[in-house]
């Protein structure tokens, strides 16, 4: 079973033309951060930078914000 510890947090903050993404550690200590364009052809980049940033034999964990914001009419 993996600990705790071996857990690397990715939160990801949407946005219409861009996101930005957070690396954590469990002690949220923060590993790195990044603004891409919100482009289907970025993703392969930023999952080049996320293993940049996440020391070798972590397990990532991706958490998104929630986009169900409302609009007035």
């Amino acid at each position: 079973m993996n600990q705790k510890q071996n857990y690397i947090f990715i939160g990801v903050d949407v946005h219409k033309e861009q996101h930005t993404a957070v690396a954590i550690d469990w002690w949220a200590k923060v590993l790195g951060d990044f603004t891409f364009e919100s482009k289907v052809s970025e993703y392969p980049k930023v999952m080049e930078r996320i293993s940049k940033i996440i020391p070798e034999g972590m397990i990532p964990v991706w958490g998104l914000e929630d986009v169900g914001g409302t609009v007035d009419h």
